[in-house]
């Protein structure tokens, strides 16, 4: 279970960053 949320809120943080990158990068 702690893997699975672990991997979880890895993948909404790179999603995340990744929307912000291309926010910044275009803005």
């Amino acid at each position: 279970m702690s893997f699975f949320s672990t991997s979880m809120l890895g993948l909404v943080t790179s999603s995340n960053l990744i929307q912000i990158y291309i926010f910044w990068k275009f803005y």
